[in-house]
Order: C-alpha cells, then sequence, then structure tokens
C-alpha cells in the first residue's frame, strides 16, 4: 500500500464477494486484522465503504469479483473500495487530450493491462480509471501514484504499454 502522511493508505488489489479484510502481514494473527466494523454509503463511484473494527471476524462483502482501488484511513478506521472496470492512458500528448482516455486491455487476474498507443511529440499524461480522476495514476514510470505528476510523452509515435499493478511500486513499460 502507498501513503504519504501514515493515516491514509492506498492499494490495487483483486477482491471477490466471498469477503476481504485489511491485514498489516499475511495472517490472521497480524497486528491490524481489520474487518467490517459497519457498512456506510459509500461517496460517489465508490463500490462499498464503512468502518473497521480491529479483530472484527466481518468480511468486507463486495457487490462484485474485480480489481478494487482501496482507500483505508487508519486513524478513523474507515475504507472505500472503488470497483476498476477500464483503464486508460490520458494526455494531452494522446489522440482524445485530456477529454478521453485511450483503453489499456486487462489480462484475466485484472492485475496487468496493455494496449497500443499513440503519443504525440510533446505533451503530458496519465494513467486513469472509469473514465473519470477518482483514481489517476503519475509519477514516474517506475513508481505509479495516485494524483502523482503528469509523466512526458515518450516521444511521437504508437507506442506498446504495459502496466503492471501486480507488484509495488506501480510500474508503466513503454516499448
Amino acid at each position: 500500500m502507498q501513503t504519504s502522511d501514515f493515516s491514509n493508505y492506498y492499494a490495487f488489489g483483486r477482491c471477490s464477494t466471498g469477503g476481504y479484510k485489511f491485514t498489516s502481514d499475511k495472517d490472521w494473527g497480524a497486528t491490524f486484522n481489520l474487518g467490517l466494523g459497519e457498512e456506510t454509503t459509500p461517496a460517489e463511484g465508490w463500490a462499498v465503504a464503512g468502518t473497521l473494527v480491529n479483530g472484527s471476524s466481518n468480511n468486507i462483502m463486495p457487490a462484485e469479483t474485480g480489481l478494487y482501488w482501496h482507500h483505508v484511513n487508519l486513524p478513523e478506521l474507515t475504507f472505500e473500495s472503488y470497483l476498476v472496470t477500464t483503464l486508460g492512458v490520458i494526455g494531452d500528448c494522446t489522440p482524445g487530450g485530456w477529454d478521453a482516455s485511450t483503453a489499456l486491455t486487462p489480462s484475466a487476474d485484472g492485475l496487468v493491462w496493455e494496449g497500443d498507443v499513440e503519443f504525440g511529440a510533446s505533451g503530458s499524461f496519465k494513467i486513469r480509471a472509469n473514465d473519470n480522476w477518482a483514481v489517476n495514476l503519475g509519477g514516474t514510470l517506475d513508481n505509479l501514484w495516485q494524483d502523482g505528476a503528469n509523466i512526458n510523452t515518450p516521444g511521437a509515435g504508437v507506442k506498446h504499454v504495459v502496466l503492471d499493478l501486480s507488484v509495488y511500486p506501480y510500474t508503466l513499460t513503454i516499448q
């Protein structure tokens, strides 16, 4: 998970309708084993939200299996999970400018996304989810970050883009 303030943590994760929890280790005896306290009404665009209780036996139950972007606030013990159905490249160096993403295609597990993108000779771009700005990645190709800085164009032409969300830091390879 990524954090810039050690209060708010963010990460992609593949979740199933069987439920999930947030833990500090891959063990149910972890220091933090955060299960659902009570479900709350999520903010617009978010799939599920609620309070967390350390040691709770209640799993968080999403409505559908898929790739989620998670936000956990540890001091407040709250969470929001956002179902990611699309990821795309957007920017003033792409055909759609800052108005339309060029869609990437997911792997079977939804953790690697790729596609061919036409880039211009100048400008910058980002990766965004679901054709809106709730989840957008920028920064550097070897360390993508939520709300990170725009990334400079790799140069004019059609390039093959591979976004890897399977390990952190998230990376983008352009060939």
